[in-house]
């Protein structure tokens, strides 16, 4: 009987996730959670919101090669 063992070992460049993944994430949860606390008639705000900042983050997030 032939037996083979084989050990893998998988690493990941954890500062690329959290550049990638985690800050912006925690971003764009912050930013949306700001609406909550703007008063109900402050509909500048929210469009400045919606318009300046979450497409910069989606475009950040799009720009970043994620197969390296």
């Amino acid at each position: 009987m032939i037996c083979l063992k084989v050990d893998l070992m998988f690493t990941r460049d954890r500062a690329f996730y959290f550049t990638t993944v985690f800050i912006p994430g925690i971003i764009l949860v912050t930013s949306s959670f700001i609406t909550f606390w703007l008063e109900w008639n402050a509909v500048p705000a929210r469009v400045m919101i919606d318009q300046k900042l979450l497409p910069k983050f989606m475009s950040k997030m799009n720009n970043h090669p994620f197969d390296r």
